[in-house]
């Protein structure tokens, strides 16, 4: 009986030290928050970057090993107004391999084809003019 006893007598102490641990934690969020709105800083402006950001944004062109000599080929942050499908249709036909779109939660839809096609890709996208500049196109990979 004494060992529950002790034992009761212990959690409630971790649940008062928890509760003052997310007290504290809560009293220096409110510091903080505080801290950069007296700084001064305007935070309106931030999102309306963020919006003109998606237009702008990147193409990260990436190859994955399989196994052995197999690779992926994956193509993440293509603009949403673009026709994936077609355009997947289009690279699998000149370029002789096979593709899928994926579509991930954080990332949105990401195009995979086979094989090591991060050159074939790049050379797509700015003959068919879908992107202009080479800025915007960036390969990952070996």
């Amino acid at each position: 009986k004494q060992y529950t006893c002790t034992r009761l007598v212990a959690s409630q102490t971790q649940i008062q030290l928890g509760q003052k641990v997310h007290s504290i934690k809560m009293a220096l969020a409110a510091d903080l928050n505080d801290m950069t709105t007296l700084g001064g800083e305007d935070t309106t402006g931030q999102d309306e970057f963020k919006q003109g950001a998606s237009s702008e944004s990147k193409v990260h062109i990436r190859v994955q090993q399989r196994n052995g000599r197999k690779c992926i080929t994956t193509v993440q942050g293509l603009d949403d107004d673009l026709d994936l499908k077609r355009m997947l249709k289009a690279i699998k036909k000149r370029y002789n391999c096979n593709g899928n779109i994926k579509k991930d939660k954080e990332y949105g839809e990401i195009m995979q084809v086979q094989g090591d096609q991060r050159a074939n890709i790049k050379e797509f996208l700015m003959i068919e003019q879908i992107y202009d500049s080479e800025a915007r196109i960036v390969i990952h990979g070996f």
